[in-house]
């Protein structure tokens, strides 16, 4: 008769899990900085990245600059935390992680020497 109830409680931790699949978009002091478009598929996590070069106009504010697109490479997903790489324009290796906070909300941090975090929301559909 225990397992029943373990079993239940596994179920709803499952369900209530959320996904980290969808689109995601990051700002920086405003302006667009990243869009994330993640789907899953097998426990496999897919996507692709585009990074906006962000500019500063005379008056300091800042504006979005070209998209660069790229794949998600060498995906870890463990149902909180996204860990990926994208090969960059220059063709160095980045790497990245996307914490779950919530079911729309997320935070995007680029690791290595020059860490950032941002704030990441889901788009709706």
């Amino acid at each position: 008769m225990r397992r029943i109830p373990a079993l239940l409680l596994a179920a709803v931790a499952m369900a209530t899990t959320p996904s980290v699949t969808g689109s995601w978009e990051g700002k920086m002091n405003g302006a667009k900085a990243v869009t994330l478009s993640l789907s899953e598929n097998s426990g496999k996590v897919d996507g692709r990245a585009v990074f906006y070069i962000i500019r500063s106009e005379s008056d300091g504010k800042p504006v979005n600059g070209s998209p660069a697109a790229f794949p998600i490479l060498k995906t870890e997903w463990d149902g909180k935390l996204l860990r990926f790489s994208v090969v960059n324009s220059e063709g160095e290796t980045v790497k990245f992680e996307m914490k779950l906070l919530g079911a729309a909300s997320a935070s995007l941090s680029r690791l290595g020497d020059e860490p950032v975090t941002i704030p990441l929301v889901r788009l709706e559909k």
